[in-house]
């Protein structure tokens, strides 16, 4: 906030989102951050106040890789080539890494766009109104729709997705 670049202001304020890829990295983080706005104040003179806002904190997003494996296999089957990855490394920020913490989960993607197109931009959005963008969500929710299926009726899979996910911190 301010009028002028070379006047500080009376009052500014921010919002910030802090991301890193392990939940105890983003503990460090934010002390970090936090000595950051410390020093600053400090420097210009300023009085700080900070809070952290847990209802925006996302968790690191934990991908079962039993339950994937199952969810690409029923993509597989409707036509859809699955891009063989790490399934761990986590992307943007959502919530879903909170409900991965609770319970085995997944947060796959389809693709609607050739990889050059970057998302959340206006070419992303002209492909996801078009006939493709609708099928990929078509198949994407045939696709989920299999694997609860899959996850209903397979005993095996519902034990080795709970073994791997009491394995890894869950």
């Amino acid at each position: 906030g301010g009028k002028a670049v070379n006047v500080i202001p009376d009052y500014t304020s921010a919002s910030l989102l802090l991301r890193a890829e392990e939940d105890d990295y983003l503990e460090e983080v934010r002390e970090r951050v936090l000595a950051c706005f410390r020093s600053g104040a400090e420097a210009s003179g300023c009085r700080l106040e900070f809070r952290w806002g847990e209802e925006g904190r996302y968790k690191v997003m934990r991908t079962n890789s039993r339950l994937a494996e199952a969810y690409a296999r029923n993509a597989k089957a409707l036509g859809r080539e699955i891009e063989e990855g790490n399934p761990r490394r986590p992307m943007g920020s959502t919530d879903m890494g909170n409900v991965s913490a609770v319970v085995p989960a997944i947060h796959p993607t389809i693709a609607i766009a050739p990889q050059d197109i970057a998302i959340h931009t206006e070419e992303f959005r002209e492909l996801a109104a078009a006939d493709s963008g609708h099928q990929g969500l078509i198949d994407s929710a045939k696709a989920l729709a299999m694997t609860a299926v899959d996850v209903l009726v397979d005993e095996n899979l519902r034990q080795r997705m709970a073994e791997e996910f009491r394995q890894t911190d869950g």
